[in-house]
């Protein structure tokens, strides 16, 4: 088959598997993500006692922050103060819905409607239940909530040139309106842009104090005040699912009890205290019995006990997800063949059945101690399975690499992070040290003469193996929970001789570049741009990244390669933190050098089966390299995705505008291993490239559709408990794999060498 073909093929796969993807999440997202918002209530008659209220939500108040507004804390003395848990996602899309709905909601594509790119329906919520009682309702954006703000009678929007016309807006509105939400913004972009404490950061809360102090001071007699966060942030502005990014919220009205709130209380509270207030109660809405004792004694009982009454429709049986799996699992059984693709699937449907039991297994000693000590047994297995069926040593190392395979596919979805590495190594160290073993097989037809050179070859095979088998260990050994390394001498080398990572990190680049290309001069500027990537200015970086993308997209060749690699680890100490960026590089040296063990065994004696085998182990290799390599570029979550380094280069609220410019720059930060791995593989085997790719995006497109399958099968027997975050990390890591894939796909090579994949070469 033609490199063409094999790109043809695979271009056409990843399509149908992409568009079968947007089908599964968009039914699960009506199946289980829509159910909340299924509301089957009437609105109530509003409270008599219900008063006018100004809510300003100021966008990304973390608990420091709330320390320093000065207005603020003075007024929470004598008001009531809770702090807030935002919603899952951390996204204010997807927490203004919560606070204005009363509910708790599951999606999966908060991110999109948080750009605007999607809108969701929301129910009963306080805005509607304002307008049906007759009332004036305004909204105070700038077009970031436009599903809100529509719903109002006043939909205003401020200069973005002027922030300081928000307070007279605000309090115009105020004059005519009995429902005022303003959404202060202004806050966010400063976090994205600034690190607290310095000059602009404290700029901005400035002038949020100045407008906080003005709508104390002059809102209309009798309207209350509602000042609250959606979120709070990390100290380099970041407030993705995850994080635990707490904000708070301080109530002025007679009609709420000034208390202090000991424990958090969910964002969906504010929509229970803002019925105490308005007097519209919503029976659709979250209410614990703890918050009763909030309401002021005059407001009625029907406000006091109104809702937490579950409202919504029951999902029944997942019909659409279940027709959506089934037609995913037909699209990747294109790229693999109908047979393993129903073995593979048919073990996810009772994987993700028996998941509660499959999980205790995983997480808790057995009689021969826990499961993953003995995860060795099924390459092994594979490989005496293939002996004995094929008798050929080749074809054995082949049926070992399946049994590791196996593992990638069966072992690894939604048990945890921790055993996700865990079972690394049983995956990986059957590729490299069956490299070595098979290169010693060489040695038993040779004659004398050629005895020679087949030792230094299996020297340097078994050299590079065993170093790559050791290096997998190390890089390997990796706590999702908090970025720390926990193997030796890696762990030593941060903690003990943190003076020398600099240096570990040029060598790591230096020995990158050299797998590539064997030219030390070379290797050792790119050692040198690695040290050099931090220091260099924003701009710099990111005409480097967009001058990455034209290397990827339009150029060929060794010159091209070379050009990505130096790009790459130019980049690489601006996209990444510090300890991402040591890991990220260790990764990429790590599987570099184990290809090129590879890559030595190739020299040996051509024979189809050695040629097969030798495909898959780069294919596993490749896929590996991609799913270690995010372990440390996002640490497997979504939480550890970091774009802070794209925002940087845009101004203002041109990220949220140009969000696909951060999303893409992201992805390549994220994939950074396996784009430099890649290099190697192409200079190891120019003419056996496309193949290998085509082989890994296959393998990444099967690890995502078995994991698709299971969480439908989860979904079936958990019914409305499977909208859990345990779902939600199983879908992530799905997604993962999706993305890997479509990386792979991308990133194949541009080669037009016609080779027929069964004919055995001698690289």
């Amino acid at each position: 088959m033609t490199d063409r073909a094999h790109r043809f093929r695979l271009r056409w796969l990843l399509l149908l598997v992409c568009l079968a993807a947007t089908a599964m999440a968009l039914t699960v997202e009506s199946h289980l993500g829509s159910r909340l918002h299924r509301t089957q209530t009437k609105a109530l008659p509003r409270d008599t006692l219900g008063r006018p209220l100004y809510i300003l939500l100021v966008d990304s108040m973390s608990w420091s922050d709330f320390d320093q507004l000065t207005a603020l804390t003075k007024l929470s003395e004598t008001a009531f103060t809770a702090d807030i848990q935002p919603c899952v996602d951390n996204f204010t899309s997807a927490c203004v819905r919560e606070a204005m709905t009363g509910r708790p909601s599951f999606s999966l594509f908060a991110a999109l409607e948080n750009f605007q790119v999607i809108k969701k329906k929301v129910g009963e919520n306080l805005i509607d239940d304002a307008n049906s009682a007759g009332l004036r309702t305004a909204f105070i954006s700038h077009g970031d909530l436009r599903a809100w703000s529509r719903r109002a009678h006043g939909d205003i929007r401020p200069d973005e040139d002027d922030h300081t016309a928000e307070l007279a807006l605000g309090l115009e509105a105020a004059q005519s309106h009995d429902l005022v939400f303003h959404h202060w913004i202004w806050h966010d972009v400063s976090t994205h842009h600034n690190r607290p404490g310095t000059e602009r950061y404290q700029q901005s809360l400035a002038r949020t104090d100045r407008l906080i102090a003005g709508l104390i001071e002059a809102l209309p007699e009798g309207t209350d005040l509602i000042v609250m966060g959606d979120h709070g942030h990390e100290n380099d502005g970041r407030h993705v699912q995850g994080m635990d990014t707490p904000t708070r919220v301080v109530i002025r009205s007679p009609n709420i009890k000034p208390v202090h709130v000991e424990e958090r209380i969910p964002i969906t509270a504010i929509r229970y205290l803002a019925a105490g207030v308005t007097g519209l109660g919503s029976p659709s809405a979250q209410r614990l019995p703890e918050w009763e004792d909030w309401i002021a004694t005059p407001v009625s009982d029907g406000i006091r006990f109104t809702g937490g009454v579950p409202t919504h429709a029951t999902p029944g049986f997942p019909w659409s997800p279940l027709a959506a799996t089934v037609g995913l699992a037909f699209v990747a059984a294109l790229g693999f063949g109908w047979r393993p693709a129903l073995v593979v699937f048919v073990f996810a449907i009772g994987l993700g059945l028996s998941f509660p039991v499959w999980l205790e297994m995983t997480q808790q000693k057995m009689p021969l101690g826990k499961i993953h000590q003995w995860l060795w047994v099924v390459p092994v297995c594979g490989g005496v399975l293939g002996l004995g069926l094929k008798r050929n040593f080749a074809d054995a190392y082949r049926w070992t690499l399946f049994g590791g395979l196996g593992l990638c596919l069966v072992l690894w979805p939604g048990l945890g992070l921790t055993s996700v590495l865990r079972g690394l190594e049983a995956i990986v160290f059957p590729v490299f040290i069956g490299a070595a073993a098979l290169s010693f097989i060489d040695l038993v037809p040779a004659s004398t003469r050629a005895r020679r050179g087949l030792v230094i070859r299996c020297f340097w095979v078994t050299a590079l193996a065993i170093a790559a088998t050791f290096a997998v260990d190390e890089v390997s050994a990796f706590s999702t929970n908090d970025l720390r390394i926990r193997g030796y001498p890696f762990r030593n080398l941060r903690i003990k001789y943190i003076d020398w990572l600099p240096a570990a990190k040029a060598l790591l680049g230096t020995g990158i570049y050299y797998c590539v290309h064997r030219h030390l001069r070379w290797a050792s500027i790119a050692g040198g741009l690695v040290l050099l990537s931090p220091h260099l200015p924003p701009l710099a970086h990111a005409l480097g990244m967009l001058g990455l993308v034209g290397l990827l997209a339009w150029g060929r060749g060794r010159l091209q390669s070379r050009a990505v690699v130096l790009t790459a680890l130019a980049l690489s100490g601006y996209v990444l933190t510090s300890r991402r960026q040591l890991g990220a590089l260790a990764v990429a040296l790590t599987m570099g050098v184990g290809l090129m063990a590879l890559g030595r065994l190739g020299r040996g004696p051509a024979s189809a089966a050695r040629d097969r085998a030798l495909v898959w182990a780069v294919a596993i290799t490749l896929v590996t390299t991609a799913y270690l390599g995010m372990a440390w570029t996002m640490e497997l979550r979504i939480h550890g995705v970091d774009f802070s380094f794209a925002v940087q280069w845009l101004e203002g609220r041109w990220h949220k505008r140009l969000w696909w410019v951060v999303g893409g720059a992201t992805i390549i930060a994220i994939m950074l291993p396996l784009l430099l791995v890649l290099q190697v593989a192409r200079r190891e085997w120019p003419k056996r490239f496309t193949q290998m790719v085509d082989l890994a995006a296959r393998i990444a497109v099967l690890r995502f559709s078995f994991t698709v399958v299971f969480a439908t099968a989860w979904i079936i027997a958990a019914g409305e408990n499977a909208a859990s975050s345990r779902l939600r990390a199983t879908l992530q890591d799905g997604l993962a794999w999706l993305l890997i894939a479509l990386a792979l796909g991308l990133l194949m090579g541009r080669h037009q060498t016609k080779t027929n994949s069964l004919t055995p070469q001698k690289q």
